[in-house]
């Protein structure tokens, strides 16, 4: 679960795309989704075009027949 995030866009720095930001880490609760959900909130206040991709997923649980990994889902809501 992500909270609804607001972000003060008083002084915004240029970004030309989405596609200028990558978030990596090396361990599980690292705050990699986090950070990202931050990011799309703030990207999308400016009024950027966002996607939030997880290629990657493991703790996968199985909803309306379906794999589902709670941390791609946070993803595609804030994208």
């Amino acid at each position: 679960y992500m909270p609804a995030i607001t972000l003060s866009t008083d002084q915004p720095k240029k970004i030309k795309s989405a596609g200028d930001v990558f978030i990596t880490g090396t361990d599980t609760s690292a705050g990699k989704t986090f950070i990202s959900a931050l990011l799309l909130d703030y990207f999308n206040q400016l009024g950027m075009s966002t996607i939030g991709l997880k290629p990657l997923a493991s703790g996968c649980i199985k909803r309306e027949g379906f794999l589902q990994n709670e941390d791609a889902l946070i993803l595609m809501e804030k994208a």
